[in-house]
């Protein structure tokens, strides 16, 4: 008698354990696919722009993101939002939006790096959960928006003088 009820209480005890496990493991899985949203500030043509990309595996529904303010932009430090960060949207794993939110004051003389701050809140779809939160998103400066391959660019420069200096003594002769 005591063989059999040891036996069905470490039976009893590894189904609980393996059912815990799975549990875990299934709440896992769910939070992996979650959507997790990305920001980031771009210059395009003289303007800034917000893009906020889906990089999670599931969709992320009623997203608003309020701008609230911007910072060290030079002397532009007032919003002009597009239309998509004033109404709710949706974005799919792997989607993103691009808007504009200002005018971007980057000069010669001085030299622009700018942040906001943003207020997100979204649905979860699979959970039906909300989230929301607030934030900051800083402009990075990309290597290709200020570097310049002085190399070739110099070469280049040398090779268009020395031409036109063969040419000019070409001509005097």
């Amino acid at each position: 008698m005591k063989d059999i009820d040891s036996t069905l209480i470490v039976g009893i005890f590894t189904l609980i354990v393996t059912l815990i496990i799975d549990i875990i493991n299934r709440i896992r899985q769910i939070q992996d696919n979650e959507p997790q949203l990305s920001f980031s500030l771009r210059k395009v043509d003289s303007f800034l722009h917000l893009r906020v990309q889906n990089t999670g595996k599931t969709k992320a529904t009623n997203i608003r993101i309020k701008i609230d303010k911007i910072y060290n932009n030079g002397k532009i430090n007032y919003l002009n939002e597009e239309a998509i960060f004033t109404i709710p949207f949706e974005l799919s794993s792997n989607e993103e939006v691009q808007g504009r939110i200002s005018a971007f004051d980057d000069t010669i003389q001085s030299q622009s790096f700018p942040y906001i701050d943003i207020i997100v809140s979204y649905s979860k779809s699979h959970f039906k959960k909300n989230v929301k939160y607030e934030r900051q998103v800083f402009y990075a400066r990309t290597e290709n928006s200020f570097s310049i391959n002085n190399d070739k660019g110099i070469k280049n420069i040398s090779d268009s003088i020395d031409n036109i200096t063969d040419k000019q003594n070409k001509g005097n002769n």
